[in-house]
């Protein structure tokens, strides 16, 4: 994200971070438990997506089911919880 001529953000989460840092209103909770709670499935969802990348981008067989088995315990801890 360009902020400005000499400023350059990169990494979505810190993009955000600075967006809700800067920008009202807030885009977290302001409850510090609920703010640390969205934190956490904010990383979380990161794990998921990278993941699906190495799955993808899989060099051999074996890489890609064990980190299909990987994502897939993602899947069901998220299903767990919605």
């Amino acid at each position: 994200m360009v902020v400005d001529d000499n400023n350059v953000i990169f990494e979505s989460d810190v993009i955000n971070e600075y967006i809700d840092e800067t920008i009202t209103p807030s885009l977290l909770p302001q409850d510090p438990l609920n703010k640390a709670w969205v934190r956490a499935w904010i990383k979380f969802s990161s794990e998921v997506l990278s993941d699906f990348n190495s799955m993808v981008f899989a060099y051999d067989q074996n890489s890609f089911e064990q980190t299909y088995k990987d994502f897939l315990k993602k899947l069901e801890k998220l299903e767990d919880v919605i």
